[in-house]
């Protein structure tokens, strides 16, 4: 009964190890929500190009694209984070392969999510070999989002003024922290 006892014992805690720190273990990157700015520092193996005192910055290639890495932290917590996908293209739809290169590999992720085109002008509409003009134009903005235990989760493909921007931005979702778009603003 006592070897039952520890064998059944050493099962549960190694399945309890495995499951926490298997390879869906960090909320984002090599970090978790709450994570000292210390913490998040030594996650990266480089040292950031930006680190004051509610934000560090890293350059990073991500799915094969140049990319910031932000972590922004607030009394010395980790409480948003995400890329600042650095994208540049003569043909304007690029942009939105761009875009469903990142969401497809955030839907293998994290599943299903949900995808929104956002027209602000309906003009191009209707072509959608222009759709990439619209996002440039700010016409059209991509969106999609992910809920998980911890985190809200947002992709977002936006331009203005004939510049892309294609940005994902994490959040927890256990924070105080009521008003994820303005703070998505500081990432």
């Amino acid at each position: 009964m006592r070897k039952l006892f520890f064998v059944f014992s050493l099962l549960i805690l190694l399945l309890g190890t495995s499951y926490s720190f298997g390879k869906d273990a960090f909320v984002f990157r090599k970090v978790n929500w709450g994570m000292t700015k210390a913490q998040i520092l030594k996650s990266e193996k480089t040292k950031p190009m930006k680190n004051s005192a509610d934000l560090i910055v890293y350059k990073d290639k991500v799915l094969g694209i140049d990319s910031y890495v932000m972590y922004s932290v607030e009394n010395n917590s980790l409480d948003g984070c995400g890329y600042i996908f650095n994208v540049k293209h003569t043909t304007p739809n690029l942009y939105i392969d761009d875009f469903y290169t990142v969401y497809n590999s955030m839907q293998a992720k994290y599943g299903e999510g949900k995808l929104d085109y956002k027209w602000k002008d309906t003009t191009f509409q209707n072509y959608p070999d222009n759709y990439g003009i619209a996002i440039l134009s700010g016409a059209l903005e991509l969106r999609a989002s992910w809920e998980t235990d911890a985190s809200h989760i947002s992709l977002i493909l936006s331009g203005d003024n004939y510049n892309a921007n294609l940005t994902s931005h994490y959040f927890d979702k256990n924070s105080n922290n009521s008003n994820k778009d303005s703070d998505a603003d500081k990432l």
